[in-house]
């Protein structure tokens, strides 16, 4: 017997309202649909819907957990946001290695390289191949990181691979114009705007393998889903007579756009604190992994049989035990 739950998925320009079915017995048996998905079809080198609707929420949430701290006053006062960082690479000549060998050995050193020098911890990727014919890539990431850095970087990683001439050696073409830097302070921006780039889909030729990926500590962030009472329907029934919500249907759910945030923030509403929270439960899932590798780095954990304390495991440990662990390490008496 499934039961059906009203909720309601608020982001920065969005109410998207719908149905919530929860059936204690399709988990005991067999799936149909879950059949169908494994036997529909070849790859067509395309981001289904499904995929496009989580890249985008996945960068939304990145912006926003980001942002924990500053959305109250950002929504009420205007303070700046701190942005997220929107890269391209692209490939100074034409093509002529396959697009794995590409991946692995240029964008994967790439990643690699800039993790070293301590950037590019939290990302997303995206590879599609241009007019051209070439591979190229976009990331998003929170860190904000010199321009010079990521071009000679990237420049250097062609040259080894043989997409620049020797001028590079001379520190003459370190600069080339082989990548692309802005930044987004806007949540609506974020989403509407780089959300979809990312996600879109080209009429160009199939990119070979994987199109796109994360790094591990994005992939545990959520969404703020709460229920939609009667309270809730209320609220935004009447910013919708006022004309401050636009309204379009789809056959599964109903959204709600408009200034979502700012709405709920107005009215005091406890959604809005809700959402807060969801925004600082997501930051302590993305910079968990920093904490992490830092307690590994220093001894403080010791972990047996390569076994890999989760970001949720790091933030659920006993704070004072975790002090202990690290005082003792550094020699610091409290």
């Amino acid at each position: 017997m499934a039961v059906i739950i009203p909720v309601v998925k608020i982001t920065g320009n969005n109410f998207t309202c719908y149905n919530r079915y929860e059936d204690l017995q399709s988990k005991r048996g067999f799936s149909v649909n879950s059949q169908k998905n494994l036997t529909r079809g070849v790859y067509n080198g395309n981001i289904s819907s499904m995929q496009r609707k989580r890249i985008a929420s996945m960068i939304e949430n990145l912006h926003s957990s980001m942002n924990f701290d500053l959305l109250k006053k950002s929504v009420l006062n205007g303070e700046k946001l701190r942005p997220v960082i929107f890269i391209t690479l692209t490939l100074s000549q034409k093509q002529f290695h396959n697009d794995a060998f590409i991946k692995r050995n240029m964008f994967g050193l790439f990643l690699k390289n800039m993790q070293k020098k301590g950037y590019l911890n939290t990302y997303i990727w995206r590879s599609e191949s241009q007019q051209n014919g070439n591979i190229h890539f976009h990331i998003v990431s929170k860190d904000f990181i010199d321009k010079k850095i990521i071009q000679k970087t990237w420049n250097k990683i062609q040259l080894i691979n043989g997409y620049m001439d020797n001028r590079l050696l001379s520190g003459i073409g370190s600069d080339a114009p082989s990548t692309h830097i802005m930044a987004s302070y806007s949540l609506s921006c974020t989403s509407a705007y780089i959300g979809k780039y990312v996600s879109k889909n080209e009429n160009n030729r199939k990119i070979e393998g994987r199109i796109w990926g994360c790094s591990d500590n994005l992939r545990n962030i959520q969404d703020c889903v709460i229920i939609c009472d009667n309270e809730l329907k209320e609220l935004i029934n009447v910013e919708f007579k006022k004309g401050t919500l636009n309204v379009w249907h789809s056959e599964h759910c109903t959204v709600f756009s408009g200034n979502v945030l700012a709405i709920l923030a107005k009215n005091n509403d406890r959604r809005f604190q809700a959402y807060l929270n969801n925004c600082k439960t997501n930051s302590k899932k993305v910079n968990g992994t920093f904490v992490e590798k830092e307690i590994k780095k220093m001894g403080a954990l010791e972990l047996k049989n390569d076994i890999t304390l989760s970001s949720k495991q790091i933030f659920l440990h006993d704070q004072r035990l975790k002090r202990n662990l690290l005082a003792s390490q550094l020699k610091i008496n409290y």
